[in-house]
């Protein structure tokens, strides 16, 4: 049984599973060349020349309906006469990263007191935060709205240094290391501001409002604007002028960073658990990883595939029996 795992969007990819084992796995920009690319993975089909029996395919659509996406992301008629298996209601896209974390983990990862945080964008129906408890697998928390998300704020805040979104966010650590202390000092009472409101506006409902995807089409425009916003205050208040300069971007870097810090540590120590599994986009942020490694107790376990790559074998593991590959080696190409 050949079983195709895609997933749309942006960081497209294709994973071929047989007979429960993977065979390979690319992300379309591995052959395309385009960092973070999203169409779908047209260029693995012809690469790899599949003909598969079934395919599991994830995507992002606010409205979590497969056939929503646009034909860029989805060509279901390279898939015509193919059983395919995709979100619903009783599983959403945090759900696949939740499983697909699972897997990783395996049965030796303890379940006492223990959380699994999926954290991201945004997914189907506009939930960018979940939590599960893993002794119970249930989802005991789900947060919407995208002025809230975590992931949101990372990639606006990379557009508002005026970088690539998608592809530069990683750039931020790098340019927040050199703050000076001073800066820091001076900064800490806004970033104590911001992540006492957000965690204030976590917990209230933003129906009917315009960061609400359901009734404001406009709802990513509205959170860009408002994060700007933000950030130009933060501008101003530091007296940055040029934010092309290093040392200025590496101000307005850390800002964002330690609120991203401060937003989940809170929801973490909100749970109060022993142990933690992470999935979703913000785990790729190795400084976030490190404070919650120093300020989990117990075992701290990321999915390496945090992104929505990896995220259709959450989908396949959720209906199947299946045990994480030894390596993310997984195939081979011609350079």
């Amino acid at each position: 049984m050949k079983n195709l795992l895609l997933t749309l969007g942006h960081n497209s990819s294709a994973i071929l599973i047989e007979d429960g084992k993977v065979k390979w796995g690319y992300e379309t920009e591995r052959l395309s060349y385009k960092k973070s690319d999203s169409e779908f993975p047209l260029r693995v089909l012809e690469y790899t020349g599949i003909k598969p029996d079934m395919a599991y395919v994830t995507h992002w659509a606010p409205t979590g309906v497969l056939s929503d996406m646009s034909h860029k992301h989805w060509k279901p008629e390279y898939l015509d006469g193919v059983k395919i298996v995709t979100l619903s209601p009783d599983m959403s896209h945090h759900d696949t990263h939740y499983h697909a974390a699972l897997a990783y983990a395996g049965p030796k990862f303890p379940t006492h007191k223990a959380i699994a945080l999926v954290i991201d964008g945004f997914g189907t129906l506009g939930e960018h935060l979940s939590v599960y408890d893993l002794t119970t697998t249930k989802l005991i928390a789900r947060y919407h709205g995208y002025h809230t998300s975590l992931g949101l704020w990372y990639q606006y805040a990379t557009a508002f240094l005026g970088m690539k979104m998608h592809e530069d966010e990683y750039k931020l650590l790098g340019y927040e290391v050199h703050t000076t202390w001073s800066e820091r000092e001076m900064l800490q009472p806004k970033i104590d501001a911001c992540v006492k409101k957000w965690m204030q506006e976590l917990y209230t409902s933003i129906y009917g409002s315009k960061y609400d995807p359901m009734y404001d089409i406009a709802a990513l425009a509205n959170v860009r604007d408002r994060i700007f916003n933000d950030l130009t205050e933060i501008a101003q208040f530091m007296h940055l002028s040029d934010l092309q300069s290093t040392q200025n971007r590496a101000v307005i870097a850390y800002y964002v960073q330690a609120v991203l810090e401060g937003v989940v540590l809170n929801i973490v120590k909100s749970f109060n658990p022993n142990h933690v599994l992470c999935s979703g986009g913000v785990f790729y942020n190795v400084k976030l990883n490190k404070r919650l490694l120093d300020f989990v107790p117990g075992q701290l376990c990321v999915y390496p595939l945090a992104g929505d790559q990896g995220n259709a074998i959450g989908l396949y593991a959720a209906h199947n029996n299946f045990t994480f590959p030894d390596t993310l080696n997984w195939g081979v190409r011609s350079l």
